[in-house]
């Protein structure tokens, strides 16, 4: 018997029996492991990839900044954020925009009716070109969280008697307002800005008023008025 396994007894023999053995045995060790058992030191580094991870399986918030390398996470990685910017204030009653400016009487507070953009990022804002929405002055807030708003306006210089007026109104309550003077001779500009906590659907709108005895026209062409969203980060 001895003589028999001897004489089959190879090099190739041996090491495929070896390398059996190992790999029954690994494979029995994998399948005996204990949760929790494998930590960071049993792993080397840059094995663990993103579809080795299941979604929403990381536990106490996720990844923290300790778990990414420097540089690691750029802009491509991240969803565009809320930020748009009207302009173009309008009151045509009936399309199309007339572009003649918006008409401010006296004593009267009045929403500015935004019927362009300079940008709009998340489609937050209803460009109105025809001049045929009535919400077309406002930004609806498409998340919960923190927002920085501004808005400006440029007052003509035809009536200089009065003080002038601008706020902005965010989810239906004074954000922030200005109030001043007329300058003494030529244009007034006025600019408001705040930082806000909004709800999902939060509307914000700019509101102007004056008291110079007659109507003011704001122009539709002055970059200066405007009115500005843009999201800063959750609300914590």
């Amino acid at each position: 018997m001895g003589n028999w396994l001897r004489s089959r007894l190879t090099f190739a023999n041996v090491v495929s029996g070896i390398a059996l053995f190992i790999a029954l045995g690994a494979g029995a060790y994998a399948a005996g492991l204990a949760p929790n058992s494998v930590k960071s030191k049993h792993i080397k580094d840059d094995q663990v990839k993103s579809v080795d991870v299941r979604d929403d399986t990381l536990s106490g918030g996720g990844l923290t900044a300790a778990d990414l390398r420097a540089g690691s996470v750029g802009p491509d990685e991240f969803a565009d954020l809320p930020a748009v910017r009207l302009e173009t204030p309008d009151d045509t009653a009936t399309a199309p925009c007339e572009f003649t400016g918006q008409a401010v009487p006296d004593s009267a507070g009045t929403e500015l009716a935004f019927s362009g953009e300079e940008f709009d990022v998340t489609d937050l804002h209803a460009a109105d070109p025809n001049c045929v929405t009535p919400t077309r002055g406002e930004i609806v807030a498409p998340r919960a969280g923190i927002y920085a708003l501004s808005a400006g306006v440029l007052w003509p210089g035809t009536d200089t008697d009065g003080k002038r007026t601008l706020y902005i109104d965010a989810g239906s309550r004074y954000s922030a307002q200005s109030e001043i003077q007329a300058a003494s001779s030529g244009a007034t500009l006025q600019n408001v800005s705040t930082i806000e906590r909004l709800d999902t659907g939060d509307i914000v709108r700019a509101y102007v008023s004056q008291t110079s005895g007659s109507t003011l026209v704001i122009g539709s062409f002055d970059s200066r008025t405007f009115l500005t969203l843009n999201w800063v980060g959750p609300a914590g």
